[in-house]
């Protein structure tokens, strides 16, 4: 735990130091090429004709 927040308290940097882990489940399209989590919020919609 290296870096420090504003309190002064030292930040997690490690998996393993943070309090509360949560899977959770994307759609292929809210990752990047990274596998990183993409945080925009986007509205999809498609019309039959």
């Amino acid at each position: 735990m290296a870096p420090q927040a504003a309190g002064g308290e030292p930040q997690p940097t490690r998996r393993d130091e943070f309090r509360v882990l949560r899977m959770i489940t994307t759609r292929w399209m809210d990752n990047d090429q990274y596998g990183h989590v993409i945080n925009a919020c986007t509205t999809r919609t498609s019309t039959r004709l």
